[in-house]
Protein backbone atom coordinates (compact mmCIF):
# COMPACT_ATOMS: atom_id res chain seq x y z
CA UNK A 1 0.00 0.00 0.00
CA UNK A 2 2.89 2.38 0.73
CA UNK A 3 4.65 1.64 -2.56
CA UNK A 4 1.08 2.32 -4.28
CA UNK A 5 0.56 5.98 -2.99
CA UNK A 6 4.26 6.41 -3.69
CA UNK A 7 3.43 5.88 -6.74
CA UNK A 8 0.63 7.83 -6.59
CA UNK A 9 2.32 10.91 -5.34
CA UNK A 10 4.92 10.52 -8.35
CA UNK A 11 2.23 10.35 -10.68
CA UNK A 12 0.48 13.29 -9.50
CA UNK A 13 3.82 15.80 -10.12
CA UNK A 14 3.11 17.63 -13.14
CA UNK A 15 5.13 20.09 -15.03
CA UNK A 16 3.18 22.90 -14.71
CA UNK A 17 2.98 22.16 -10.71
CA UNK A 18 6.80 22.19 -10.36
CA UNK A 19 8.32 25.38 -8.56
CA UNK A 20 11.24 23.77 -11.13
CA UNK A 21 12.65 20.78 -12.64
CA UNK A 22 15.01 20.79 -9.88
CA UNK A 23 12.11 20.85 -7.26
CA UNK A 24 12.91 18.80 -4.05
CA UNK A 25 9.30 17.72 -3.88
CA UNK A 26 9.87 16.07 -7.14
CA UNK A 27 13.35 14.38 -5.97
CA UNK A 28 12.24 13.10 -2.52
CA UNK A 29 8.94 11.98 -4.08
CA UNK A 30 11.13 10.00 -6.51
CA UNK A 31 13.40 8.42 -4.37
CA UNK A 32 10.77 6.86 -1.64
CA UNK A 33 8.70 5.73 -4.96
CA UNK A 34 11.99 3.63 -5.95
CA UNK A 35 13.03 2.74 -2.42
CA UNK A 36 9.47 1.44 -1.64
CA UNK A 37 8.47 -0.04 -4.95
CA UNK A 38 11.81 -1.81 -5.37
CA UNK A 39 11.77 -3.25 -1.58
CA UNK A 40 15.31 -1.94 -0.36
CA UNK A 41 16.64 0.39 2.38
CA UNK A 42 19.38 2.89 0.79
CA UNK A 43 19.16 4.53 -2.46
CA UNK A 44 20.08 7.43 -4.18
CA UNK A 45 18.82 9.79 -7.56
CA UNK A 46 21.37 11.14 -9.60
CA UNK A 47 21.13 13.58 -12.33
CA UNK A 48 22.99 14.45 -15.34
CA UNK A 49 24.65 17.88 -14.75
CA UNK A 50 24.29 20.70 -17.02
CA UNK A 51 28.00 20.68 -17.37
CA UNK A 52 28.17 17.35 -18.61
CA UNK A 53 29.96 14.43 -17.54
CA UNK A 54 28.84 14.69 -14.41
CA UNK A 55 26.25 13.29 -11.93
CA UNK A 56 24.45 15.59 -8.96
CA UNK A 57 23.14 13.76 -6.15
CA UNK A 58 19.47 15.27 -5.60
CA UNK A 59 17.70 13.03 -3.38
CA UNK A 60 18.30 9.60 -1.08
CA UNK A 61 17.20 7.22 1.37
CA UNK A 62 18.91 5.46 4.19
CA UNK A 63 22.43 6.55 3.24
CA UNK A 64 24.72 8.38 6.07
CA UNK A 65 25.56 11.98 5.73
CA UNK A 66 29.28 10.85 5.16
CA UNK A 67 28.36 9.09 1.81
CA UNK A 68 26.08 11.77 0.64
CA UNK A 69 28.54 14.16 1.53
CA UNK A 70 31.33 11.79 -0.49
CA UNK A 71 29.04 10.92 -3.71
CA UNK A 72 27.49 14.30 -4.00
CA UNK A 73 29.04 14.04 -7.48
CA UNK A 74 30.03 11.25 -9.68
CA UNK A 75 31.96 11.23 -12.95
CA UNK A 76 29.83 9.26 -16.05
CA UNK A 77 32.49 6.58 -16.95
CA UNK A 78 33.92 3.41 -16.00
CA UNK A 79 37.05 4.21 -14.80
CA UNK A 80 38.20 5.14 -10.92
CA UNK A 81 36.04 7.62 -8.73
CA UNK A 82 32.80 6.72 -11.16
CA UNK A 83 31.05 3.97 -8.83
CA UNK A 84 28.37 1.96 -10.34
CA UNK A 85 26.54 4.76 -10.49
CA UNK A 86 28.58 6.74 -13.08
CA UNK A 87 29.20 3.11 -15.30
CA UNK A 88 25.50 2.63 -15.37
CA UNK A 89 25.47 6.43 -17.28
CA UNK A 90 28.35 6.05 -19.13
CA UNK A 91 27.40 2.75 -20.45
CA UNK A 92 23.46 3.74 -20.99
CA UNK A 93 22.51 0.15 -19.31
CA UNK A 94 21.77 -1.46 -15.85
CA UNK A 95 24.65 -2.37 -14.03
CA UNK A 96 25.17 -4.71 -11.24
CA UNK A 97 28.37 -4.06 -9.26
CA UNK A 98 28.21 -7.65 -6.36
CA UNK A 99 30.67 -6.29 -4.02
CA UNK A 100 32.20 -3.57 -5.59
CA UNK A 101 35.50 -4.92 -6.76
CA UNK A 102 35.39 -2.94 -10.19
CA UNK A 103 37.83 -0.56 -10.86
CA UNK A 104 34.78 2.26 -11.06
CA UNK A 105 34.86 1.54 -7.28
CA UNK A 106 38.65 2.67 -6.84
CA UNK A 107 39.13 5.63 -4.81
CA UNK A 108 35.42 4.96 -3.24
CA UNK A 109 35.70 1.20 -2.12
CA UNK A 110 36.91 2.25 1.28
CA UNK A 111 34.22 4.68 1.65
CA UNK A 112 31.63 2.94 0.57
CA UNK A 113 32.66 -0.02 3.22
CA UNK A 114 32.95 2.61 6.03
CA UNK A 115 28.98 3.47 5.32
CA UNK A 116 28.23 -0.34 5.13
CA UNK A 117 27.31 -0.48 1.86
CA UNK A 118 28.94 -3.52 0.30
CA UNK A 119 27.03 -3.98 -3.47
CA UNK A 120 24.99 -1.52 -5.54
CA UNK A 121 23.28 -1.71 -8.59
CA UNK A 122 22.29 1.33 -10.90
CA UNK A 123 19.74 1.88 -13.65
CA UNK A 124 19.88 4.73 -15.82
CA UNK A 125 17.14 7.34 -17.25
CA UNK A 126 16.65 8.06 -20.74
CA UNK A 127 14.63 11.10 -22.18
CA UNK A 128 12.76 10.80 -26.06
CA UNK A 129 16.17 10.91 -27.71
CA UNK A 130 18.03 8.09 -25.12
CA UNK A 131 19.92 10.52 -23.90
CA UNK A 132 20.87 9.82 -20.07
CA UNK A 133 19.29 12.32 -18.07
CA UNK A 134 19.63 10.35 -14.41
CA UNK A 135 20.41 7.22 -12.32
CA UNK A 136 18.49 5.34 -10.12
CA UNK A 137 21.36 3.75 -7.79
CA UNK A 138 20.09 0.92 -5.26
CA UNK A 139 22.40 -0.71 -2.61
CA UNK A 140 22.68 -3.49 -0.28
CA UNK A 141 24.90 -4.17 3.30
CA UNK A 142 25.56 -7.25 1.89
CA UNK A 143 27.13 -8.55 -1.66
CA UNK A 144 24.69 -9.75 -3.68
CA UNK A 145 22.21 -8.62 -6.94
CA UNK A 146 18.84 -7.03 -7.16
CA UNK A 147 16.06 -9.81 -7.77
CA UNK A 148 14.63 -9.40 -11.29
CA UNK A 149 11.01 -7.75 -9.56
CA UNK A 150 13.23 -5.23 -7.90
CA UNK A 151 15.20 -4.27 -11.48
CA UNK A 152 11.17 -4.49 -12.90
CA UNK A 153 9.69 -1.99 -10.55
CA UNK A 154 12.85 -0.46 -10.97
CA UNK A 155 12.15 0.17 -14.90
CA UNK A 156 8.59 1.50 -14.17
CA UNK A 157 9.24 3.87 -12.17
CA UNK A 158 12.16 5.32 -14.68
CA UNK A 159 10.08 5.41 -17.00
CA UNK A 160 7.29 7.80 -15.58
CA UNK A 161 10.02 10.23 -14.11
CA UNK A 162 11.70 10.29 -16.99
CA UNK A 163 8.75 11.51 -18.82
CA UNK A 164 8.00 13.95 -16.15
CA UNK A 165 11.56 15.19 -16.31
CA UNK A 166 11.22 15.59 -20.09
CA UNK A 167 8.27 17.74 -19.63
CA UNK A 168 9.15 19.55 -17.14
CA UNK A 169 12.63 20.32 -19.12
CA UNK A 170 10.05 21.36 -22.37
CA UNK A 171 8.02 23.23 -20.05
CA UNK A 172 10.64 25.20 -18.52
CA UNK A 173 12.92 25.95 -21.60
CA UNK A 174 9.82 27.37 -23.34
CA UNK A 175 8.92 29.46 -20.94
CA UNK A 176 12.54 30.49 -20.62
CA UNK A 177 12.41 31.21 -24.36
CA UNK A 178 8.94 33.32 -23.82
CA UNK A 179 11.02 35.00 -21.41
CA UNK A 180 14.35 35.57 -23.38
CA UNK A 181 11.65 36.81 -26.45
CA UNK A 182 10.41 39.25 -24.09
CA UNK A 183 13.49 40.51 -22.52
CA UNK A 184 14.88 41.06 -26.40
CA UNK A 185 12.25 42.71 -27.69
CA UNK A 186 12.53 45.34 -24.28
CA UNK A 187 16.37 45.35 -24.97
CA UNK A 188 15.75 46.10 -28.58
CA UNK A 189 13.41 49.04 -27.54
CA UNK A 190 16.10 50.35 -25.25
CA UNK A 191 18.86 50.48 -27.95
CA UNK A 192 16.82 52.77 -30.30
CA UNK A 193 17.19 55.14 -27.36
CA UNK A 194 20.74 54.81 -26.64
CA UNK A 195 22.65 57.73 -27.99
CA UNK A 196 25.56 56.99 -26.41
CA UNK A 197 28.57 53.80 -26.14
CA UNK A 198 27.87 53.92 -22.99
CA UNK A 199 24.52 53.96 -22.59
CA UNK A 200 24.09 50.95 -25.19
CA UNK A 201 26.25 48.66 -23.30
CA UNK A 202 24.84 49.86 -20.05
CA UNK A 203 21.57 48.36 -21.64
CA UNK A 204 23.70 45.15 -22.70
CA UNK A 205 25.26 44.43 -19.58
CA UNK A 206 21.90 44.85 -17.16
CA UNK A 207 20.28 42.22 -20.10
CA UNK A 208 23.50 39.56 -19.75
CA UNK A 209 23.79 39.77 -16.09
CA UNK A 210 19.95 39.11 -15.41
CA UNK A 211 19.51 36.30 -18.00
CA UNK A 212 23.07 34.89 -17.54
CA UNK A 213 23.74 35.48 -13.89
CA UNK A 214 27.05 36.79 -14.73
CA UNK A 215 29.24 38.38 -12.11
CA UNK A 216 30.98 40.76 -14.44
CA UNK A 217 30.21 41.79 -18.27
CA UNK A 218 32.54 43.48 -20.45
CA UNK A 219 32.73 44.72 -23.90
CA UNK A 220 35.37 46.02 -26.02
CA UNK A 221 34.88 47.09 -29.76
CA UNK A 222 37.78 47.63 -31.88
CA UNK A 223 37.43 50.32 -34.52
CA UNK A 224 39.37 49.74 -38.09
CA UNK A 225 41.84 52.02 -37.40
CA UNK A 226 42.67 49.80 -34.40
CA UNK A 227 41.57 52.04 -31.45
CA UNK A 228 39.86 50.04 -28.74
CA UNK A 229 36.63 51.06 -26.57
CA UNK A 230 36.57 49.58 -23.20
CA UNK A 231 33.41 48.78 -21.16
CA UNK A 232 32.88 46.78 -18.19
CA UNK A 233 29.77 46.09 -15.63
CA UNK A 234 32.36 46.73 -12.48
CA UNK A 235 35.61 48.05 -12.01
CA UNK A 236 37.84 45.28 -12.48
CA UNK A 237 40.02 44.83 -15.79
CA UNK A 238 43.23 48.03 -15.00
CA UNK A 239 42.86 47.57 -18.79
CA UNK A 240 40.95 46.01 -21.69
CA UNK A 241 41.49 42.65 -21.54
CA UNK A 242 42.37 42.41 -25.37
CA UNK A 243 45.72 43.68 -24.71
CA UNK A 244 46.67 40.09 -23.00
CA UNK A 245 47.98 37.37 -25.40
CA UNK A 246 46.42 34.91 -23.93
CA UNK A 247 42.83 35.96 -23.13
CA UNK A 248 39.58 34.49 -24.38
CA UNK A 249 38.25 37.96 -25.74
CA UNK A 250 41.25 38.33 -27.79
CA UNK A 251 41.40 34.63 -28.83
CA UNK A 252 37.89 34.47 -29.89
CA UNK A 253 37.91 37.92 -31.76
CA UNK A 254 40.97 36.81 -33.27
CA UNK A 255 39.39 33.03 -35.01
CA UNK A 256 35.39 35.11 -34.79
CA UNK A 257 34.41 31.90 -32.78
CA UNK A 258 32.93 31.82 -29.50
CA UNK A 259 34.95 30.89 -26.65
CA UNK A 260 33.42 29.29 -23.27
CA UNK A 261 36.28 28.28 -21.28
CA UNK A 262 36.68 27.24 -17.19
CA UNK A 263 39.02 26.09 -14.27
CA UNK A 264 40.98 23.12 -15.42
CA UNK A 265 41.43 24.17 -18.87
CA UNK A 266 45.27 24.39 -19.36
CA UNK A 267 45.73 27.13 -21.74
CA UNK A 268 43.38 29.23 -19.76
CA UNK A 269 44.16 28.58 -16.53
CA UNK A 270 46.55 31.53 -16.07
CA UNK A 271 43.89 34.13 -17.89
CA UNK A 272 41.31 32.49 -15.19
CA UNK A 273 44.21 32.87 -12.25
CA UNK A 274 45.16 36.10 -12.64
CA UNK A 275 40.94 37.41 -12.87
CA UNK A 276 39.98 34.87 -10.19
CA UNK A 277 37.33 34.35 -12.52
CA UNK A 278 36.09 30.56 -12.70
CA UNK A 279 34.30 30.72 -15.78
CA UNK A 280 34.62 32.96 -19.00
CA UNK A 281 32.59 33.17 -22.22
CA UNK A 282 33.67 35.59 -25.09
CA UNK A 283 31.34 36.61 -28.41
CA UNK A 284 32.82 37.98 -31.15
CA UNK A 285 30.87 40.31 -33.53
CA UNK A 286 32.12 42.00 -37.15
CA UNK A 287 30.55 45.08 -37.83
CA UNK A 288 31.25 47.07 -40.42
CA UNK A 289 33.41 49.94 -39.05
CA UNK A 290 35.21 47.24 -36.61
CA UNK A 291 34.38 44.16 -34.25
CA UNK A 292 33.06 43.89 -31.08
CA UNK A 293 33.42 41.39 -28.20
CA UNK A 294 31.40 40.59 -25.49
CA UNK A 295 32.77 38.75 -22.70
CA UNK A 296 30.55 37.53 -19.41
CA UNK A 297 32.61 35.64 -16.06
CA UNK A 298 31.56 34.27 -13.19
CA UNK A 299 33.51 33.59 -9.96
CA UNK A 300 31.80 30.36 -9.79
CA UNK A 301 32.25 27.66 -12.76
CA UNK A 302 29.36 28.27 -14.73
CA UNK A 303 28.68 26.11 -17.95
CA UNK A 304 26.36 27.89 -20.47
CA UNK A 305 23.07 26.48 -21.86
CA UNK A 306 21.74 26.46 -25.00
CA UNK A 307 19.05 29.16 -23.98
CA UNK A 308 21.93 31.13 -22.60
CA UNK A 309 23.89 30.93 -25.73
CA UNK A 310 20.72 31.83 -28.01
CA UNK A 311 20.68 35.40 -25.53
CA UNK A 312 24.60 35.97 -25.56
CA UNK A 313 25.07 35.77 -29.23
CA UNK A 314 21.33 38.00 -29.64
CA UNK A 315 22.68 40.34 -27.26
CA UNK A 316 25.67 40.68 -28.83
CA UNK A 317 24.47 40.80 -32.53
CA UNK A 318 22.15 43.96 -30.89
CA UNK A 319 24.89 45.68 -28.75
CA UNK A 320 27.39 45.30 -31.64
CA UNK A 321 25.42 47.14 -34.10
CA UNK A 322 24.15 49.54 -31.26
CA UNK A 323 27.31 50.43 -30.31
CA UNK A 324 28.10 50.97 -34.00
CA UNK A 325 25.31 53.00 -34.19
CA UNK A 326 26.16 54.91 -31.24
CA UNK A 327 29.78 55.79 -32.17
CA UNK A 328 28.89 56.82 -35.57
CA UNK A 329 26.80 59.40 -33.96
CA UNK A 330 29.36 60.27 -31.41
CA UNK A 331 31.20 61.39 -34.11
CA UNK A 332 28.71 62.96 -36.33
CA UNK A 333 28.16 64.93 -32.76
CA UNK A 334 31.82 65.49 -32.52
CA UNK A 335 31.76 67.35 -36.35
CA UNK A 336 28.32 69.20 -35.69
CA UNK A 337 30.14 70.41 -32.18
CA UNK A 338 32.98 71.61 -34.00
CA UNK A 339 30.64 73.43 -36.34
CA UNK A 340 28.84 75.03 -33.48
CA UNK A 341 31.99 76.40 -31.60
CA UNK A 342 33.34 77.59 -34.36
CA UNK A 343 30.37 79.98 -34.84
CA UNK A 344 30.27 80.90 -31.27
CA UNK A 345 33.65 81.58 -31.35
CA UNK A 346 32.53 84.05 -34.31
CA UNK A 347 30.16 85.34 -32.12
CA UNK A 348 32.85 86.20 -29.27
CA UNK A 349 35.16 87.70 -31.58
CA UNK A 350 31.82 90.36 -31.99
CA UNK A 351 30.92 90.65 -29.01
CA UNK A 352 31.42 88.68 -26.24
CA UNK A 353 28.50 89.39 -24.47
CA UNK A 354 26.77 87.74 -26.96
CA UNK A 355 28.66 84.13 -26.32
CA UNK A 356 28.04 84.44 -22.03
CA UNK A 357 24.50 85.72 -23.27
CA UNK A 358 23.87 82.39 -24.80
CA UNK A 359 25.40 80.02 -21.84
CA UNK A 360 23.23 81.88 -19.54
CA UNK A 361 20.44 81.50 -21.40
CA UNK A 362 21.03 77.79 -22.21
CA UNK A 363 21.15 77.16 -18.20
CA UNK A 364 17.38 78.88 -18.39
CA UNK A 365 16.09 77.33 -21.00
CA UNK A 366 16.71 73.71 -19.54
CA UNK A 367 15.20 74.78 -15.63
CA UNK A 368 12.46 75.16 -17.36
CA UNK A 369 12.35 72.39 -19.97
CA UNK A 370 12.96 70.49 -16.93
CA UNK A 371 9.43 71.90 -15.66
CA UNK A 372 8.14 70.83 -18.70
CA UNK A 373 8.96 67.87 -18.37
CA UNK A 374 11.45 67.25 -21.60
CA UNK A 375 13.55 64.79 -22.09
CA UNK A 376 16.42 63.26 -24.03
CA UNK A 377 16.99 63.83 -27.32
CA UNK A 378 13.99 66.83 -27.27
CA UNK A 379 15.86 68.50 -23.91
CA UNK A 380 19.28 68.47 -26.01
CA UNK A 381 18.02 70.00 -28.81
CA UNK A 382 16.39 72.75 -26.68
CA UNK A 383 20.16 73.27 -25.26
CA UNK A 384 21.18 73.32 -28.89
CA UNK A 385 18.97 75.65 -30.29
CA UNK A 386 19.50 77.80 -26.73
CA UNK A 387 23.36 78.12 -27.60
CA UNK A 388 22.70 79.28 -31.32
CA UNK A 389 19.73 80.90 -31.21
CA UNK A 390 21.93 84.41 -31.61
CA UNK A 391 23.84 83.24 -34.39
CA UNK A 392 22.60 85.32 -36.83
CA UNK A 393 23.69 88.36 -35.67
CA UNK A 394 26.72 87.43 -37.20
CA UNK A 395 25.71 89.28 -39.85
CA UNK A 396 24.91 92.28 -38.22
CA UNK A 397 26.59 95.35 -38.29
CA UNK A 398 29.39 96.27 -35.30
CA UNK A 399 27.48 99.81 -35.55
CA UNK A 400 24.43 98.28 -34.83
CA UNK A 401 25.58 95.62 -33.00
CA UNK A 402 27.16 97.77 -30.41
CA UNK A 403 25.46 101.07 -30.89
CA UNK A 404 25.06 102.18 -27.69
CA UNK A 405 21.59 104.60 -28.38
CA UNK A 406 18.71 103.68 -29.61
CA UNK A 407 18.04 102.16 -32.95
CA UNK A 408 16.60 103.35 -35.52
CA UNK A 409 13.57 101.44 -37.70
CA UNK A 410 15.84 101.01 -39.82
CA UNK A 411 18.45 99.69 -37.83
CA UNK A 412 16.07 97.83 -35.79
CA UNK A 413 14.82 95.93 -38.95
CA UNK A 414 18.42 94.81 -39.22
CA UNK A 415 18.78 93.56 -36.16
CA UNK A 416 15.01 91.79 -36.59
CA UNK A 417 16.59 89.87 -39.76
CA UNK A 418 19.30 87.85 -37.12
CA UNK A 419 16.48 84.84 -36.59
CA UNK A 420 16.29 84.08 -40.36
CA UNK A 421 19.58 84.86 -41.07
CA UNK A 422 21.10 82.18 -38.27
CA UNK A 423 18.09 80.06 -39.31
CA UNK A 424 19.53 80.28 -43.06
CA UNK A 425 22.58 79.55 -41.84
CA UNK A 426 22.04 76.36 -40.06
CA UNK A 427 19.33 74.87 -41.79
CA UNK A 428 20.87 72.71 -44.56
CA UNK A 429 23.75 71.74 -41.90
CA UNK A 430 21.97 71.25 -39.03
CA UNK A 431 18.91 69.62 -40.51
CA UNK A 432 18.22 66.42 -38.55
CA UNK A 433 18.12 69.18 -35.40
CA UNK A 434 14.39 70.08 -36.44
CA UNK A 435 13.94 71.58 -32.53
CA UNK A 436 17.16 72.93 -32.56
CA UNK A 437 16.10 75.31 -35.84
CA UNK A 438 12.96 76.16 -34.64
CA UNK A 439 14.46 77.44 -32.07
CA UNK A 440 16.64 79.60 -33.72
CA UNK A 441 13.88 81.06 -36.10
CA UNK A 442 11.36 81.41 -33.70
CA UNK A 443 12.73 82.78 -30.43
CA UNK A 444 11.59 86.06 -31.02
CA UNK A 445 7.83 85.01 -31.61
CA UNK A 446 5.29 86.49 -29.22
CA UNK A 447 2.26 85.20 -27.46
CA UNK A 448 0.34 87.48 -28.91
CA UNK A 449 1.25 87.58 -32.11
CA UNK A 450 3.23 90.93 -32.79
CA UNK A 451 6.55 89.09 -32.75
CA UNK A 452 8.84 88.29 -35.96
CA UNK A 453 9.96 86.72 -38.13
CA UNK A 454 6.87 85.36 -38.60
CA UNK A 455 3.95 86.86 -36.77
CA UNK A 456 2.89 83.50 -34.79
CA UNK A 457 0.77 83.36 -32.19
CA UNK A 458 -0.17 80.91 -29.31
CA UNK A 459 0.09 77.22 -29.64
CA UNK A 460 1.19 77.88 -33.24
CA UNK A 461 4.39 79.10 -31.47
CA UNK A 462 6.32 75.52 -30.16
CA UNK A 463 6.43 74.75 -26.38
CA UNK A 464 9.97 74.87 -26.84
CA UNK A 465 10.24 77.97 -28.37
CA UNK A 466 7.62 79.61 -26.13
CA UNK A 467 10.13 78.40 -23.48
CA UNK A 468 13.36 80.01 -25.10
CA UNK A 469 11.01 82.96 -25.54
CA UNK A 470 11.02 83.54 -21.79
CA UNK A 471 14.45 82.32 -20.97
CA UNK A 472 15.86 84.79 -23.61
CA UNK A 473 14.14 87.79 -22.49
CA UNK A 474 15.19 87.25 -18.93
CA UNK A 475 18.77 87.08 -19.73
CA UNK A 476 18.21 90.48 -21.57
CA UNK A 477 16.44 92.11 -18.49
CA UNK A 478 18.87 90.98 -15.89
CA UNK A 479 22.19 91.99 -17.79
CA UNK A 480 24.00 95.22 -18.72
CA UNK A 481 23.45 96.15 -22.59
CA UNK A 482 25.00 99.04 -24.52
CA UNK A 483 21.34 100.39 -24.53
CA UNK A 484 20.61 99.54 -21.19
CA UNK A 485 21.04 99.49 -17.26
CA UNK A 486 20.21 95.82 -15.83
CA UNK A 487 17.19 95.05 -13.99
CA UNK A 488 17.06 93.21 -10.52
CA UNK A 489 15.89 89.38 -10.70
CA UNK A 490 12.95 90.80 -8.47
CA UNK A 491 12.31 93.71 -10.98
CA UNK A 492 12.91 91.26 -14.18
CA UNK A 493 10.36 88.64 -12.31
CA UNK A 494 7.74 91.37 -12.21
CA UNK A 495 8.29 92.27 -15.47
CA UNK A 496 7.73 88.63 -17.01
CA UNK A 497 4.46 88.08 -15.19
CA UNK A 498 2.91 91.74 -16.21
CA UNK A 499 3.76 90.12 -19.88
CA UNK A 500 2.14 86.87 -19.51
CA UNK A 501 -0.50 86.30 -22.00
CA UNK A 502 0.87 88.70 -23.95
CA UNK A 503 4.79 88.67 -25.26
CA UNK A 504 4.87 85.59 -23.12
CA UNK A 505 3.29 82.00 -22.87
CA UNK A 506 1.57 81.92 -19.52
CA UNK A 507 2.95 78.00 -18.65
CA UNK A 508 6.26 79.20 -19.86
CA UNK A 509 6.13 82.18 -17.73
CA UNK A 510 4.90 80.44 -14.59
CA UNK A 511 7.47 77.69 -14.83
CA UNK A 512 10.08 80.53 -14.43
CA UNK A 513 8.22 82.68 -11.93
CA UNK A 514 8.20 78.93 -9.34
CA UNK A 515 12.51 78.71 -9.60
CA UNK A 516 14.02 79.94 -6.55
CA UNK A 517 15.20 83.66 -6.63
CA UNK A 518 18.70 82.43 -5.45
CA UNK A 519 19.26 79.94 -8.18
CA UNK A 520 18.11 82.54 -11.07
CA UNK A 521 20.83 85.08 -8.90
CA UNK A 522 23.51 82.48 -8.75
CA UNK A 523 22.77 81.67 -13.07
CA UNK A 524 23.24 85.29 -13.55
CA UNK A 525 26.26 85.47 -12.17
CA UNK A 526 27.41 82.42 -14.24
CA UNK A 527 28.01 80.07 -10.79
CA UNK A 528 25.50 77.30 -12.24
CA UNK A 529 25.99 75.87 -15.99
CA UNK A 530 23.12 73.21 -17.03
CA UNK A 531 24.76 72.76 -20.67
CA UNK A 532 24.62 69.52 -21.88
CA UNK A 533 27.53 70.07 -24.00
CA UNK A 534 29.92 72.39 -21.95
CA UNK A 535 32.63 72.03 -25.08
CA UNK A 536 30.65 74.54 -26.54
CA UNK A 537 31.67 77.34 -24.20
CA UNK A 538 35.42 75.64 -23.49
CA UNK A 539 37.79 78.12 -23.68
CA UNK A 540 39.78 75.67 -26.06
CA UNK A 541 37.79 72.70 -27.93
CA UNK A 542 37.56 69.32 -26.39
CA UNK A 543 37.16 65.93 -27.50
CA UNK A 544 34.35 64.37 -27.16
CA UNK A 545 35.82 60.94 -26.55
CA UNK A 546 34.19 59.78 -23.01
CA UNK A 547 35.51 56.13 -22.13
CA UNK A 548 39.07 54.32 -22.46
CA UNK A 549 40.90 53.86 -24.92
CA UNK A 550 44.08 51.63 -25.93
CA UNK A 551 45.87 50.68 -29.13
CA UNK A 552 45.09 47.04 -30.82
CA UNK A 553 48.50 45.56 -30.40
Amino acid sequence: MEADRALRRLLALRPRDLASITSREFYDAVIRCFVELCGIRHGAFYVVSTRGGRLELKASFGLSEEWQTFSRELTVGAGPGCGTSGWAAAEKRLVISRDHSESSWDGLRQHALSAGLRSSWAIPLFDSDREVIGVFTGYDTAPGEPAAHQIQQAEHIIHEAATIIEMATLYYGQKGLLKLHRRTQELAQQLVLRATPEAVFEAIAGAVKELLAADLVWMQYVTTDGRVQFFQSEEFFEVPPLSFPGSPCRIALETNQVLEVHRGMDQWDGFLEATGLSSVVSHPLYLEDGQAVISAGWQHEHHIIDRERLSIDLYTKFGGIALQNAVRYATLRSSYYAMMRAFLTALEVRDFETIAHSRRVVTYAMLLAEKFGFNGNTLEQIALGAALHDVGKIAIPDRILHKAGKLTPEEFEVVRSHPVIGYRMLESSFSQFPIALDLVRHHHERYDGKGYPDGLAGEAISREARILSVADAFDVMTTDRPYKKAKSIEESLEEVASLAGSQFCPAAADALLALDVDLLEAVRRGEVDCSPFPVLFAAQPETTEGHPAAMWP
